[in-house]
């Protein structure tokens, strides 16, 4: 189940085109994510990118949505899984699901068991 923060994470990230984890600063737990075709190389190791198509996020919300597999992390760039690109769609469907076996069936199933036992 998606925590606030990681819904609002994956919405925003669902914004960048090509989101690419740039660069990450593992004391402050933040992980700069741009847009991959906005990175232009400047100078040796120097690169630039565009400040409106980049996202500062958590480590932990990534790594947390990685496991959860609403994302796939491969070489830092990132995809969205099914999951990840619907989840508000296959959450529904969870609780469809859920209150059909925990609800539905069981009134199903006591309706029919006094039918048959109250027919004389």
């Amino acid at each position: 189940m998606l925590t606030f923060e990681s819904a609002v994470l994956l919405h925003n990230l669902k914004q960048i085109d090509n989101p690419y984890i740039f660069d990450t600063n593992d004391l402050e737990n933040q992980a700069l994510i741009v847009n991959y075709k906005t990175l232009k190389f400047v100078k040796s190791s120097y690169y630039t990118y565009d400040q409106s198509c980049s996202l500062i996020a958590r480590i932990d919300e990534l790594k947390f949505l990685k496991e959860n597999e609403y994302l796939e992390i491969d070489n830092k760039s990132i995809t969205f899984t099914h999951k990840g690109y619907r989840p508000y769609q296959i959450s529904f469907i969870n609780l469809c699901n859920f209150l059909n076996k925990s609800i539905l069936v069981p009134i199903i199933v006591t309706i029919l068991t006094d039918y048959f036992l109250n027919r004389r």
